[in-house]
């Protein structure tokens, strides 16, 4: 912790240029908290972004479980609270998504639609309780299934994480009365310094913000940007607003300004492409826990490279192609 603490108080003291950092329309699925991203670049290109995902009341748990027709509201109520904490955005390590913690392939199986929206979800829940249920006729392993998977429950019995799995969920159930469903919201602020052109200077200040509400995200931009060049300094404010709308969890499709935005893809795999005004195509993949890889291309601006994530540090190296450069970034989260 207290190298962290040095490592913030050091890059902070450094002025910076905005990059691309994390994707504005990845953030969402991050785990809430405080990120701090820091990149350099050898053409004399230095950035930092700041931002806190935090989390804001959607609707409250009385509401959505009001649509729980085929099982015990108090114990769906009480399971959502084990699995994500009520909060619609939550991301297991082993991929299971949104309020009740579906993987993808079961959502598909269920005809799920977007296992981000709150609803939906509750929705693919409440089918594959109910195939539990027919296939066990036993709530303790139709629960301790949910976690488990039914194959292990069906060939095993009963299992150690299954029970414990089934105990938090009655533990949760007895305790269970009206909370609110969250969801992510986002602020942050970027920085930075241009010095690549010798004779002008560049300073760019970002202040966003972004939240998603079920199929909804929502995402504004304020740009501050200074330049000098001659002992002329020149100003220019810029606000941006892109809205999305989300209809699959592995779809969504809207508009930044005068450009269109298409993102396909799953948190951890993705394509996200903005056609019409400054197209951009850039691509993401977690390769395991510890790498990912990414590409962005635009027409005078291309990087690709690799992250390295160790517990909450992770740095990134990528090469530009068309300034010829090296660029590194630290994120601390």
């Amino acid at each position: 912790m207290k190298k962290n603490i040095i490592l913030f108080v050091y890059v902070t003291f450094i002025f910076i240029h905005l990059f691309s950092f994390f994707n504005k329309y990845e953030r969402l699925f991050l785990k809430p908290g405080y990120y701090f991203e820091y990149n350099i670049s050898n053409n004399k290109q230095v950035n930092f972004n700041l931002f806190n995902i935090s989390k804001f009341p959607v609707l409250d748990s009385n509401e959505i479980l009001s649509k729980a027709w085929s099982q015990q509201r108090s114990l769906i109520g009480g399971q959502i609270m084990v699995e994500s904490s009520n909060y619609t955005h939550a991301i297991s390590s082993s991929n299971a998504m949104g309020l009740l913690q579906m993987k993808y392939l079961t959502g598909q199986d269920l005809y799920v639609y977007n296992l981000f929206d709150p609803y939906d979800n509750l929705k693919g829940a409440l089918e594959y309780h109910g195939y539990l249920r027919l296939l066990f006729d036993d709530e303790k392993k139709q629960i301790a299934a949910y976690h488990d998977g039914p194959s292990k429950i069906l060939k095993n019995g009963m299992t150690s994480s299954g029970e414990l799995y089934y105990l938090k969920v009655k533990e949760q159930q007895k305790k269970y009365q009206n909370r609110k469903i969250y969801s992510p919201f986002i602020y942050g602020l970027s920085f930075g310094y241009d010095g690549l052109n010798l004779d002008v200077e560049k300073i760019n200040t970002s202040i966003y913000l972004s939240a998603a509400y079920r199929k909804i995200e929502f995402y504004s931009d304020l740009y501050i940007n200074l330049s000098k060049k001659s002992d002329i300094i020149k100003s220019d404010f810029n606000f941006e607003i892109s809205v999305l709308y989300y209809p699959s969890t592995v779809f969504a499709f809207g508009i930044e300004n005068l450009s269109g935005v298409i993102r396909i893809g799953l948190p951890w795999e993705h394509f996200i492409l903005k056609f019409y005004n400054d197209p951009e195509f850039s691509y993401f993949k977690k390769i395991n826990d510890i790498v990912d890889f990414k590409a962005i291309l635009r027409n005078n601006y291309s990087k690709l490279g690799f992250g390295f994530k160790y517990k909450n540090i992770q740095s990134d190296l990528y090469y530009e192609i068309f300034s010829n450069s090296f660029i590194f970034e630290i994120k601390l989260f």
